[in-house]
Order: structure tokens, then sequence, then C-alpha cells
């Protein structure tokens, strides 16, 4: 269900840096203004969904790792379902108001600006659009991070309850591999996340806090990564699911 959450969401923002090529193509934004309208809630609403489905990964995982009884008792696809929508819903509350705020009184001249949000004219939405972005990365790293102490932990009182006990040593290592592919594609999604998005969180924080405007070509860049990450996840997901041919639950993502 994770999976096809987040893939769903990064199909849905993927139109917003097609829009944007159309119209760099043409040297301006040529598709009218409920287009443009549309294209900057797909980058909004899009971006912050993606954020949110990751945030329900690492905490469908923390869950797992920390309380597996009470994780296998409740968890099933209806719960993945809701914590999928809670997630989607979250990212709605925060930047749909923006959003329409900037259709109805705050856009500027597509024609001569081009298609984006005004973020200067709505202060108080642009610190939590802001907080979003920036606090959800640093809670994603801070999670994997903390699970992979977990893991490391287990696996060494794993090693020292084994030893010398061949039957229950081999079985430990059996379930170890079966894990640690997904586990493998769980480090990729983080550090991806950490690389593609950072560039991005820094430039517009750095134009936000220092009042300072950035080179356009570095702006473009950060957003081409952002961009890249959408197409990463799809890819590692795919690859977890054909190389393991295994439940999702192994590596904590559930039913």
């Amino acid at each position: 269900m994770y999976v096809v959450a987040l893939a769903v969401c990064n199909a849905i923002y993927q139109f917003s840096p097609m829009m944007d090529l159309l119209s760099n193509v043409h040297g301006r934004w040529w598709m009218g203004k409920p287009l443009c309208d549309l294209h900057n809630y797909l980058t909004s609403v899009g971006s912050a969904s993606q954020i949110c489905i990751h945030v329900s990964i690492s905490v469908n995982r923390l869950w797992a790792v920390h309380s597996p009884i009470s994780y296998r008792q409740h968890h099933n696809r209806k719960v993945a379902l809701l914590i999928c929508f809670a997630a989607v819903l979250f990212a709605h509350l925060i930047e749909l108001p923006g959003c329409v705020l900037d259709a109805l009184y705050y856009s500027i001249d597509y024609l001569e600006h081009g298609c984006h949000v005004d973020y200067m004219k709505q202060i108080l939405w642009s610190h939590f659009d802001f907080a979003l972005h920036a606090l959800t990365l640093m809670f994603i790293i801070v999670a994997y991070v903390h699970l992979c102490i977990n893991r490391w932990k287990r696996h060494r009182k794993n090693a020292v309850y084994t030893s010398g006990n061949e039957s229950g040593a081999s079985d430990r290592q059996n379930t170890r591999k079966e894990a640690s592919k997904p586990f493998l594609v769980l480090s990729l999604t983080a550090v991806s996340c950490f690389i593609f998005w950072t560039p991005g969180i820094v430039s517009f924080g750095t134009i936000k806090y220092s009042g300072k405007w950035i080179p356009e070509n570095v702006l473009s860049v950060a957003m081409t990564m952002y961009s890249i990450q959408a197409i990463f996840d799809p890819w590692l997901f795919a690859f977890s699911v054909l190389a393991t041919k295994k439940k999702w639950s192994l590596a904590g993502f559930g039913k």
C-alpha cells in the first residue's frame, strides 16, 4: 500500500516538471492561468505528499521494530491505507490554503515572471511550507540512523545468543538474508532523499531567511535534483519486489 501511495504521489508530481519543460521550450508560460494554478497545486501539494508518504514509511518501520507484537496484531491493508490517507490529507492541510489564496489574490503575472507561487506574499504559509520539507527530511534521516543502530545492536545480540548453536545460527542467518535486500532499498531511499532534497531545501531556506537570491542555474539544478527523487523511488521499490519476492513486512513496510 505504501508503495502504491508513493508511486501515485510521484506520478502526480511529475506533471509539474513536465509543464515546466513545455513552458521552457516555448520561452514563456503559454498555457493560461487555470493550468498555472494546477501547476502550482501539483508542485506544492504533490511534493508535500511525497515527503509525508516517506515519513509514513519511516513511522511504519519504527512501529514494526519497537512494537512487533502490536504491529502484527493491528497493521493490515486497511491501516496502511488510513495512514497513507492521513499523510496526504496532512499535506493538503498545509499546502492547499496557500495555493488557493495565491490563485485568488496573490498570483503573479505568469507571462512576465513565469508560473510559480509567490511565497513572499504569504509569509506565514511559507514558514509552514519550509518547516514541512525541512523537518520531515530531518525525521527521515534521524529515523533511518536510529533503525540502523537498532539493527546493528540486534545482530550483535543474535550473534552472541547463537554462538555455539549451529541450527539457531543458520535459521537467523537465513532470516537476515531475506530482510537484507528490502533494508538495502530502505537505506538507498533514505540516502537518496537526503541527496536529492537537501539542495532544494537549502536553496529556498537561503532565499527565504537571508533575503539573498541565489543564481538561477543553481536553483534550477536544485529543483531538477528534487524532481529526480520522484523518478528514483519507483525503481528502488520495483527492484526490491523483484529481487526478494517476499512480503514487504520483512522490511517493516507492512502488508
